[in-house]
C-alpha cells in the first residue's frame, strides 16, 4: 500500500516523507547529493541553510538542482534571542558563545560524547 496524503499533492511529492534539513555548523553542511537523492527517490529533501553565507547557499542549491528537477525545501533557522551586532560570521557566533554559552557547552559535549571531530567544506 502506497501512503498518499494530501501534503504529497501540496509539496508535489509522492511519499509524505520529508527529510530533515541539517544546518552548517563548524563546516558541516546537508550535502546536496543527500537532498537530491531524497527527492529523487518521491520524498521532500531539504537543505539546512542556517549558517551559510548567501553565495555558499546559493552554490549549494545550484548543485542540488543540477541532481534533480523535483521539489526540495531549504530551512533557515532564526533564534528568537540572536546576535544584535553586526559582523562576520566568526564574530557574530562568538558574541552568540559569550551571550549563551550554554549552548556552546551542549554542541562541544556532543562532539566529545560521539568521538567527533570539526570537518570543513569547501564550495
Amino acid at each position: 500500500m502506497i501512503l498518499h496524503t494530501p501534503l504529497c499533492d501540496l509539496l508535489g511529492i509522492r511519499y509524505p516523507i520529508m527529510q530533515a534539513g541539517m544546518g552548517s555548523f563548524q563546516g558541516l553542511v546537508t550535502p546536496p547529493a543527500l537532498v537530491a537523492a531524497v527527492s529523487n527517490a518521491g520524498g521532500m529533501g531539504c537543505l539546512g541553510g542556517t549558517g551559510l553565507q548567501p553565495d555558499e547557499l546559493r552554490a549549494t542549491i545550484r548543485q542540488i538542482r543540477a541532481l534533480t528537477d523535483k521539489p526540495f525545501g531549504l530551512t533557515l533557522l532564526v533564534p528568537a534571542k540572536t546576535s544584535t551586532e553586526g559582523g562576520t560570521r566568526a564574530e557574530i557566533r562568538a558574541d552568540i558563545a559569550r551571550r549563551f554559552p550554554e549552548h556552546r557547552r551542549f554542541v562541544d559535549s556532543l562532539f566529545e560524547r560521539f568521538g567527533l571531530q570539526p570537518a570543513t567544506v569547501s564550495m
